[in-house]
C-alpha cells in the first residue's frame, strides 16, 4: 500500500518517493523501524522535519536513498534514547542533518551533503553516542560542521567517533567537539580540508582518546594561524596517538591550558609553520613520545614546540642498540632533557652508555639504571645526538694473594694463588710460583 507522511507507531517500509510541504513523519511509539527501502522523501516548501522523534526509545530510521531540503533531517529529542540511524542518504539540510539530544544514539553508514547546513551531525547534552562510517560532504563556503559534540558539563561523555570519512571547504571546523565531550574516543577518521578558514578539529574537552586518524589540511592565505588539530581542556588529559597530520599551517596545537596529555607516535608535517606549537603555560607539563621494539625516547615538557618530523627513519632513529636523531640543532628545543629506553639488550650487569663514542652515564649528563631481567636500559639526558650501549670492562675483583706454604724457606719452590671476578660473573684463579734453581721466576694464569 502506499505510504503517505504523519504519525507513525509501527514498522513501516516505503514503496515510493514522497514529497511533501511539512514534517514528513513523527514518531509516536517505542521499538520499531522505519525503513525507506532506498526511496526518498523530499521537502518541497520549509518544512521543519523529514523525521521527528519527541521521546521514543528504540527506534530505527534507514535505508533513504534521499531525506531532501528538510531544516533537520532526522531529528531525535531529548527523551528518545537507544535510536540507530543508519545507511540514509541526506541532501541540502537548512540546520541540521541528523540530530539527538537522546543517549546512547548509534549514526552509522550515513551518507551527508550539507548544503547550508550548519551541521553534518548534532549529539548535545547526551552521553554514549556512536558515530561510525559515515560520510560527509561539505559545501564551500558555507559554515558547516561535519560532526559536533557538546552541551556543557560532561553531557555528551563517552562517545566513541570512528571511521568516518570528512571532506569539506567550509568556514568552520569540520569536527567540534565542545564543552561536554568528555572522554571522547576519536579513531581511524579521515578529515580532509583542501581549502577554507577553520580547524580540521577543535576538541574543547578532558580526556579525549585520539587515535590512528588522518588529518589533511590547506587553509588559504588569509589564515595563517589556524591548526589543523586544536586541542584544550583543562587540565586536557587527552592521548594523541599515531595519527599522520599533513597541514600547510601548524599541525597541532596546544592550547593555553593543556596538560598532562600524551603525544606520541605521530607523523606531523607542517609546510609553514610549526608540527607542534605548545601554548600550554609555564606549569603545565605534557608528553611527547617517539617507540618501537628497539627503544623509546620520551620528553615532558611545558613546551614541545617543534618544526620536525618525528616519524623514525626520517630525523630520529630507534634501531638495535642505537637510539638518536639523525642531525638536531643546538637551538632546537627538542635538544634537551629527555628520558631513553633501548630494549633487547643482553648483559648481566648494567653497561656502559656512550653519546657519540664517548662514554656518558659516569657523568651527570647521563644518568643509567639497567633491568637486566628485561634487559632495559633507562637514562636521563641532557641533549640528544647518537647513544647506543657496549660492555663494561671494568676490573675485575681480585682477593689477597695466598701461598701455599705457611713457613717460607728459600729453598721452597713457592706457589700462590689469588681469586677474581669481574662485573659479569667470570671467575677464576691465579696462580704464581717462585722457583728457587736459578730457573728465571715467571707466573702463570689458570681460569
Amino acid at each position: 500500500a502506499n505510504i503517505s507522511c504523519g504519525t507513525i507507531s509501527k514498522n513501516i517500509t516505503l514503496v515510493e518517493h514522497i514529497s511533501t510541504t511539512s514534517t514528513c513523519f513523527t514518531i509516536d511509539a517505542n521499538d520499531f523501524t522505519l525503513d525507506g527501502n532506498g526511496f526518498n522523501i523530499t521537502n518541497t516548501e520549509s518544512a521543519n522535519n523529514g523525521v521527528y522523534n519527541l521521546q521514543f526509545d528504540d527506534v530505527t530510521v534507514k535505508n533513504f536513498g534521499g531525506i531532501n531540503n528538510f531544516v533537520e533531517s532526522i531529528e531525535f529529542d531529548s527523551t528518545a534514547t537507544d535510536g540507530f540511524i543508519l545507511n540514509n542518504t541526506i541532501t541540502n539540510a537548512t540546520s541540521t542533518a541528523i540530530g539527538s539530544d537522546g543517549a546512547r544514539t548509534t549514526v552509522a553508514n550515513n551518507t551527508v551533503s550539507s548544503g547550508e547546513a550548519s551541521n553534518g551531525i548534532l549529539i548535545w547534552g547526551t552521553s554514549g553516542a556512536l558515530i561510525t562510517e559515515n560520510v560527509f560532504n561539505l559545501t564551500e563556503g558555507v559554515a558547516s560542521i561535519a560532526i559536533r559534540l557538546g552541551g556543557g558539563g560532561d553531557l555528551s561523555k563517552d562517545a566513541t567517533i570512528t571511521n568516518n570519512v570528512i571532506t569539506g571547504n567550509s568556514s568552520s571546523a569540520l569536527v567540534s567537539l565542545e564543552s561536554g565531550s568528555y572522554r571522547m574516543d576519536f579513531r581511524n577518521n579521515e578529515i580532509t580540508r583542501t581549502d577554507g578558514s577553520d580547524y580540521l578539529l577543535v576538541l574543547n574537552d578532558d580526556e579525549g582518546h585520539l587515535e590512528n586518524n588522518t588529518f589533511t589540511g590547506t587553509f588559504n592565505s588569509g589564515f595563517p594561524s589556524k591548526p589543523c588539530v586544536y586541542l584544550l581542556g583543562n587540565p586536557g588529559d587527552h592521548n594523541f596517538t599515531n595519527n599522520t597530520i599533513n597541514c600547510n599551517n601548524d599541525a597541532l596545537l596546544l592550547g593555553t591550558t593543556v596538560e598532562q596529555s600524551n603525544i606520541e607516535n605521530n607523523i606531523m608535517t607542517s609546510i609553514n609553520n610549526e608540527n607542534i606549537d605548545d601554548d600550554s603555560g609555564a606549569d603545565d607539563i605534557n608528553e611527547l613520545m617517539i617507540n618501537n621494539t628497539y627503544g623509546k625516547i620520551t620528553w615532558n615538557s611545558s613546551d614541545l614546540s617543534h618544526a620536525q618530523n618525528l616519524s623514525v627513519g626520517t630525523n630520529i632513529f630507534l634501531e638495535n642498540n642505537n637510539i638518536g636523531f639523525y642531525s638536531i640543532a643546538s637551538s632546537q628545543k627538542l635538544n634537551s632533557t629527555a628520558e631513553i629506553e633501548i630494549y633487547g639488550l643482553a648483559y648481566s650487569e648494567t653497561p656502559e652508555l656512550h653519546k657519540d663514542g664517548i662514554r656518558c652515564d659516569a657523568l651527570d649528563t647521563c644518568n643509567v639504571s639497567y633491568d637486566s631481567g628485561k634487559g632495559i636500559l633507562f637514562a636521563n639526558v641532557s641533549s640528544f645526538s647518537n647513544y647506543t650501549t657496549i660492555q663494561s670492562n671494568s676490573a675485575p675483583t681480585v682477593s689477597t694473594i695466598t701461598f701455599n706454604e705457611s713457613i717460607i724457606y728459600t729453598n721452597f719452590d713457592l706457589t700462590a694463588s689469588s681469586n677474581y671476578t669481574d662485573p659479569d660473573n667470570n671467575s677464576g684463579t691465579l696462580f704464581f710460583e717462585w722457583y728457587v734453581d736459578n730457573v728465571n721466576v715467571y707466573n702463570e694464569s689458570v681460569a
